[in-house]
């Protein structure tokens, strides 16, 4: 499986690179797959949504992973009922 960085890297050599016809049709392609990659902006608008819309779905979850992680610590009650409602989804 290509990783998000290998991704990244074949942007940047393309980005760098002569700008034939198959070179800006391969950088159209990585572009499109880099930005399903990211964080959509729901419809609310909240801080939260603010902060992550448009941001890499992998950097994003593991800051919530690290927020869980001392959820869990400091307030037990709170990280069950949210582990609860994600089980739900």
């Amino acid at each position: 499986m290509i990783s998000r960085r290998d991704l990244e890297i074949a942007v940047e050599e393309l980005e760098n690179s002569e700008p034939t016809y198959q070179n800006c049709a391969k950088l159209a392609d990585l572009y499109t797959i880099l930005d399903h990659l990211k964080v959509p902006l729901l419809q609310t608008n909240t801080s939260f949504l603010q902060a992550v819309s448009g941001k890499s779905i992998d950097k994003v979850m593991g800051v919530m992973d690290e927020l869980m992680e001392a959820t869990q610590v400091l307030n037990p009650k709170l990280y069950d009922n949210v582990m609860a409602r994600l089980n739900e989804l």
